[in-house]
């Protein structure tokens, strides 16, 4: 269900002709008793709550309380006339005192400041489970990725996810936890380079009381604490050398010893391997073991980042803005720029996903519901914005377009012109690097003239 704000007022006029206002921008749906809105927002949580002082009998203030006890972390938003609410200090909403002169008009700009500055990573759909992500697949790439996950799914092998920070290797994960049988399981997440290497095994296999100084009692590791499940060891070629053949043995015979114990615990646990480094590197260079690295890559599934697959980062686009603030407001796709769709497509977005969900952030926190429309001026403005950029005389496209050029032209000489090398050095794929040579008409030879000409009409 797409994000929509409850407003809740007993009195039927003041509903219609406030309500009527703000549903002319807002997604709105409203309520006239409070035991209503609470049987739908058990339902489906609204992000944003707005009600009157008095609604249906019930102070404002009370509603509100059992509506955070529901869900911690909605904006509550109350209306009140001046001076009628007690020590709003020590309540938890976000006041605004009307007194009803104003028009519908300013009161929803009221409000829109409000909603644009709550936090954007709290607008989620909050009846999800942790378990099951939304993955957000426009290129073929990703679909085709997505049906090899729903394959192997159903296996108890381990899975080695690779590819570059940000690019969704845990998202992948849990998508795959999701379609396997063990679905109903828990789906544990570690992070191995946060790991100490002294308690890795502690850490992975639990310990009993009094097994170590400090262990004044038992815990279960997070092998077991993932039994029945998934097991996702992330950042996996930061484990310990010293700890990797203890983890090879668990993975291979699924049954561990708790430090300390001499009691075998049985494992019934599928475990899933992320990681950015190139594990086939690691293994030449002796930091990581080779028989751990074949047993992980069962099955291996590589994300390619988002330069190489542009069709998902429209769809990511749409996705992220429809779970800010943004999505509150009526025909809020209809009042996104075409162009900034387009131009999101070409922009390198080294850290991929996070890139992506930080620079939407950034946008969004200078809009406000006075000027509700996504630009791709805007976006420019907070390229600018970000640390260690600086305002150019050019466009951003002409910028983008200049560096990219730049950066191709440098490697082409370097590599004698030749394609496969270059790409390979750029860490694109040949057919990429020919198409982005395309766009910028650059030719093998590097004709600086040509490619000049062809950007001044391209642009």
């Amino acid at each position: 269900m797409d994000n929509e704000i409850a407003y809740i007022d007993s009195k039927s006029r003041r509903r219609e002709r406030l309500g009527g206002g703000l549903s002319r921008i807002f997604r709105l749906r409203m309520f006239d008793c409070p035991l209503k809105l609470i049987q739908a927002f058990k339902r489906h949580p609204f992000p944003v709550v707005i009600s009157s002082f008095r609604a249906g009998g019930m102070d404002g203030t009370e509603l509100f309380r059992r509506l955070e006890r529901l869900m911690p972390g909605c904006l509550n938003i109350l209306l009140a006339l001046p001076g009628q609410h007690p020590h709003p200090e020590s309540l938890p909403v976000a006041l605004i005192e009307w007194d009803g002169e104003d028009g519908c008009t300013e009161l929803a700009r009221r409000i829109g400041r409000r909603i644009a500055g709550f936090p954007l990573e709290l607008f989620t759909d909050f009846s999800a489970p942790q378990a099951s992500p939304v993955v957000i697949a426009g290129s073929r790439e990703l679909r085709r990725i997505l049906a090899e996950a729903e394959k192997i799914a159903p296996h108890q092998d381990p899975v080695l996810v690779t590819g570059e920070t940000g690019t969704g290797k845990d998202v992948l994960a849990r998508y795959i936890h999701a379609h396997s049988r063990h679905r109903t399981g828990p789906c544990q997440i570690v992070n191995c380079a946060a790991v100490s290497p002294e308690l890795f095994e502690a850490e992975f296999f639990g310990h009993v009381k009094g097994a170590y100084t400090g262990a004044a009692g038992a815990r279960e590791g997070h092998f077991v604490c993932a039994q029945n499940g998934t097991l996702i060891l992330d950042e996996i070629g930061e484990i310990d050398l010293s700890f990797q053949a203890k983890l090879l043995r668990a993975i291979e015979n699924r049954e561990i010893f708790p430090v300390g114990s001499q009691q075998l615990r049985r494992l019934n646990t599928r475990v899933i391997a992320l990681t950015n480094c190139d594990l086939k590197q690691a293994v030449a260079q002796g930091r990581f073991r080779a028989d751990l690295y074949y047993r992980l890559n069962t099955y291996g599934l590589h994300l390619k980042p988002l330069r190489e697959r542009p069709d998902d980062v429209p769809a990511l686009a749409y996705h992220l803005v429809g779970r800010s603030w943004f999505a509150l407001l009526n025909d809020w796709r209809e009042r996104i720029e075409p162009a900034v769709l387009h131009n999101l497509k070409t922009l390198e977005l080294p850290g991929n996903v996070r890139d992506l969900q930080n620079l939407l952030a950034r946008v969004l926190t200078f809009k406000s519901a006075d000027d509700p429309y996504l630009r791709w001026a805007d976006f420019e403005k907070a390229l600018c914005r970000h640390p260690g950029s600086e305002p150019a005389e050019e466009n951003l496209i002409q910028f983008l377009r200049r560096v990219e050029r730049s950066r191709i032209q440098n490697e082409l000489s370097r590599n004698g012109h030749n394609i496969t090398r270059t790409a390979d050095r750029l860490g694109l794929s040949r057919q990429n690097l020919q198409y982005r040579m395309k766009r910028l008409a650059l030719d093998r030879e590097g004709d600086d003239a040509n490619a000049e000409c062809g950007m001044r009409n391209a642009e």
